[in-house]
């Protein structure tokens, strides 16, 4: 992983990947719940938002909200 951070409520890793790909994992389990494969770049931050629906991605190049 290249960034990664806790969910606000802690039951959640969010991931950032070197080749763009990011992952949500359940801490308890570390099953993948969502996984992503949209952006070409390294991601270098990754954050959790207020709430779950919605989280921040960064690339070198390109800042995104994903929301779920």
């Amino acid at each position: 992983p290249n960034a990664c951070c806790v969910s606000n409520d802690g039951n959640l890793i969010l991931v950032g990947m070197q080749n763009g790909c990011w992952k949500i994992v359940d801490i308890e389990t570390m099953l993948t719940i969502d996984e992503n494969h949209d952006l070409n770049d390294s991601i270098s931050d990754i954050q959790a938002g207020p709430s779950m629906s919605v989280f921040y991605v960064a690339t070198c190049v390109l800042f995104t909200v994903a929301i779920k």
